[in-house]
């Protein structure tokens, strides 16, 4: 057999080298300068603490699933409720009595201690959704009489409350179909009463009127609340190096990270916001939602758009430290493409039901408890 010559086999040979070459997940030292540097994918991490904070107030409005009322640590809650339909008794019969049914779903601290109040009726008009605490402070906002007063030592055990009306408020809302009472605390406990329908029933505060007609036939009106507000006050001064998230009021922080080293047009494949909580100055208890939320600021003064981006931070524990943790991916990546970093806003997840209060470590706080935020990005060609 005729061996081939040297020639055919050399370029076979370089054939055979340069194809185990290629078959490399990286590129040899041959073929790696056949690539322009661009062309090389970088992934990258890095850490950055928050550089400033700030706690500002921002008063809670609207309906809410649950209705607060009491004083606590300083705290007031005021609850209000709206009725209608009592037109339907004719102004010709007489009332015997009145009563309010109310379902205790929370408290706030203490579980047992004196829940005491009284309720009144609303002379200014209220409009649920734009109705707050200094609403309720204005000079004739409330009548001075008392329609209901109820005073009473609750425990764990107690679920629901009745109390009894005076019987001239309901002839009063007969005329105008309806009417708004107020809640005026006093007490050292606050509680919290169920403001919703489920699938279990009903359980909104409940009116029940009884009265009788011209030939004494009893009957009874009951009626479900067709509005439920409450509104809160007290002091939001967070001890030095802290900053104050608060429910019920409420007091909102804002954590600024101004030193992000990431290139802009990175893609953002992670970002974990972690923030420590001084447990010791805190207050929550097992009715506490134990969650905080964050948001993006978008604008450069109040409210600052402040629910664009949100996230929920999760408790968890670094080294025994209780810490709240979530993925910011969208609010870097915003900061990254166009929006203007103006930091992250903090709220607490209960901020509409509850009077949760969150003690945070802020800016200044030692190196390993202040806010960080640890980033992962892929730098693409």
């Amino acid at each position: 057999m005729k061996k081939p010559s040297l020639s055919i086999v050399l370029p076979l040979c370089i054939v055979a080298v340069l194809g185990i070459i290629g078959c490399n997940d990286e590129p040899g030292p041959l073929g790696i300068k056949l690539l322009p540097p661009r062309d090389s994918v970088i992934v990258a991490a890095t850490a950055t603490t928050a550089t400033s904070d700030a706690t500002y107030l921002e008063r809670i409005t609207g309906a809410s699933t649950t209705l607060l009322t009491g004083t606590s640590n300083g705290i007031e809650a005021r609850m209000l409720l709206g009725f209608s339909g009592i037109a339907s008794i004719p102004v010709t019969n007489g009332i015997d009595s009145a009563t309010l049914g109310l379902t205790i779903n929370y408290r706030f601290l203490d579980s047992t201690g004196t829940l005491a109040f009284e309720i009144r009726k609303m002379l200014a008009s209220v409009n649920p959704a734009t109705f707050r605490w200094d609403s309720s402070t204005v000079a004739g906002a409330y009548s001075d009489t008392v329609s209901a007063r109820f005073v009473k030592s609750v425990s764990p055990l107690d679920s629901t409350i009745t109390l009894p009306l005076d019987t001239m408020l309901i002839r009063n809302w007969i005329s105008t179909n309806g009417g708004s009472v107020i809640f005026l605390p006093q007490g050292n406990i606050v509680a919290g009463f169920t403001n919703g329908v489920s699938l279990l029933g009903d359980f909104r505060p409940l009116l029940k009127v009884y009265y009788h007609d011209a030939s004494a036939t009893p009957a009874t009106l009951s009626l479900r609340s067709a509005w439920g507000i409450y509104v809160a006050d007290g002091p939001i001064v967070p001890p030095a190096d802290r900053i104050a998230v608060q429910s019920g009021i409420a007091g909102r922080g804002i954590l600024h990270f101004d030193s992000i080293s990431v290139p802009q047009l990175s893609s953002v494949t992670e970002a974990i916001l972690q923030i420590a909580i001084d447990t010791a100055q805190s207050l929550t208890n097992k009715f506490s939602i134990d969650k905080i939320d964050a948001y993006i600021v978008g604008d450069a003064s109040p409210p600052f758009d402040s629910l664009a981006l949100g996230l929920t931070l999760l408790p968890a524990y670094d080294n025994g430290q209780k810490v709240y943790q979530g993925n910011a991916r969208f609010i870097v990546q915003q900061w990254l493409l166009h929006q203007v970093n103006r930091g992250i806003i903090l709220r607490a997840t209960g901020e509409q039901t509850t009077l949760d209060r969150f003690i945070i470590y802020d800016a200044n706080s030692p190196a390993a408890l202040k806010p960080k935020l640890t980033i992962t990005y892929t730098l693409l060609p």
